[in-house]
């Protein structure tokens, strides 16, 4: 059976953090390193896509991805109803599967914007 896992981005404290709860009711995920409640309106869910990288670490939406034979980095995304990527400097998404096999995650869109800034042409 799949693992469902997700994290977080407090959008305040700028930081991801893990979720131990979704509670849909009080629109609200209880969470990071002291169990704090947060508003939905305050974070950004990111869901472990089930799969790991070439080096056994977990890869869930956000997360940037570096192809080891080039210096390409992908977005993981969700998209037309399953996770795909896209590169980083702005060409069109790509399946997962194609690159996985040879990808490391380097980082993720809320902390490494660094790595999303497009070419110049």
């Amino acid at each position: 059976m799949r693992e469902f896992k997700f994290r977080f981005w407090d959008k305040h404290r700028k930081r991801i953090s893990t979720i131990s709860t979704i509670d849909l009711h009080n629109k609200c995920v209880i969470g990071g390193p002291c169990y704090d409640t947060y508003a939905m309106s305050d974070v950004v869910i990111m869901q472990f896509i089930g799969l790991q990288d070439i080096e056994g670490t977990d890869i869930c939406e956000g997360d940037l991805l570096k192809y080891v034979h080039s210096d390409k980095v992908f977005e993981v995304v969700y998209f037309d109803g399953g996770f795909n990527l896209i590169e980083a400097k702005g060409n069109p998404h790509i399946s997962l599967w194609t690159l996985l096999p040879w990808c490391i995650v380097v980082g993720n869109i809320y902390e490494n914007t660094e790595l999303l800034v497009k070419e110049e042409k």
